[in-house]
């Protein structure tokens, strides 16, 4: 982490100065970008990453004068997107929406041959994404305190779906289980969608899995949320209470999308795209619809800066939260 503060703090002193920057690199700065982004993000479609990329890729097109062009490469919980924008070349071009479980890549795999503190630096936070717990409708009960009478009347009967390994969803699924004491069975997917839809077809019970996500299913009644991980409730869904109001646990678990570029990119790149950023996030417009649609807006300062040190803070927290649930390494 210090020579990626180093770097960023190299970068705010070229933003400065911009037209030295521009010369060194042999791009001027009125140039960029003068031809389509792709934005790589690790989430099939239909999760909480894809969902927001296409919201504002449209928008950040305008702004830049140039298409976004949102690419899904699912996988390893985020690192195979990770990968590709990490082997190509750091001109401002290719991005990466990136969230929590790739952060903590060097925890979950050894040998390790790249890591997102050392290959990858901020751009922006885009969102701060809540997560549900859900119930499938052909499970009897209608509160989180049914759920945890009906896991105890079947121990590890029931299923807890999530994302894959190191997940925050995972990382929930166990957290619950130890202090609300439900002797469910937790069982990791690639994604959350297929986790989501074994809940809708009936062929597990329970699921964690992102706001933004299971909405539609929700107002479409194919599925139930019991509480949001959150601190107070989420203003899309008023009704749901918070893991908080039942004291089971440290409710402060939102999950968090951000975009990252390639070590080496441009300063003025990362600058143009920060700004655009938080100009698409400025509009009322889009701050409802996201609500709306069960995201969380950042705070009002959002710089590569803030974003390094909350991302440095975030990693160590869940790091701990790993090794204190003994999810293991992937080799």
């Amino acid at each position: 982490m210090d020579q990626g503060r180093s770097e960023l703090g190299l970068y705010a002193v070229a933003a400065r100065t911009i037209p030295t920057a521009a010369i060194r690199t042999n791009i001027w700065v009125g140039a960029y970008p003068n031809h389509p982004i792709t934005l790589l993000i690790g989430q099939p479609p239909g999760d909480g990453a894809d969902i927001i990329a296409r919201h504002l890729s449209g928008l950040m097109g305008e702004a830049l004068g140039q298409r976004v062009i949102v690419a899904n490469r699912p996988g390893a919980v985020g690192d195979t997107a990770a990968a590709s924008v990490t082997s190509v070349k750091p001109d401002g071009y290719t991005l990466f929406l990136a969230a929590r479980p790739v952060t903590l890549h060097r925890r979950l795999v050894q040998p390790i041959k790249r890591g997102f503190f050392r290959d990858l630096v901020p751009v922006g936070l885009v969102a701060n994404v809540p997560y549900v717990l859900v119930m499938g409708c052909h499970v009897i009960g209608a509160c989180l305190m049914d759920a945890i009478a009906l896991a105890n009347e079947y121990p590890d009967k029931l299923v807890c779906g999530s994302g894959g390994v190191g997940s925050t969803t995972q990382l929930l699924c166990e957290t619950l289980r130890e202090r609300a004491r439900m002797p469910w069975t937790s069982r990791p997917y690639g994604a959350e969608t297929p986790a989501l839809m074994d809940v809708i077809a009936g062929r597990i019970e329970f699921a964690i899995v992102s706001a933004p996500s299971v909405l539609p299913y929700v107002e479409a009644g194919k599925v139930r949320i019991l509480a949001v991980f959150s601190r107070n409730r989420v203003g899309a869904m008023p009704s749901i209470p918070s893991v908080a109001e039942y004291k089971f646990m440290d409710a402060d678990a939102q999950g968090w999308l951000a975009i990252m570029a390639p070590r080496g990119t441009p300063p003025h790149a990362i600058d143009r795209l920060n700004r655009t950023i938080n100009a698409v996030l400025s509009h009322l417009d889009i701050r409802i619809k996201l609500t709306d649609a069960g995201y969380v807006m950042p705070p009002s300062e959002n710089t590569p800066e803030t974003l390094e040190t909350f991302l440095d803070q975030d990693a160590r927290k869940w790091i701990a939260t790993m090794d204190a649930r003994q999810i293991g390494l992937i080799h």
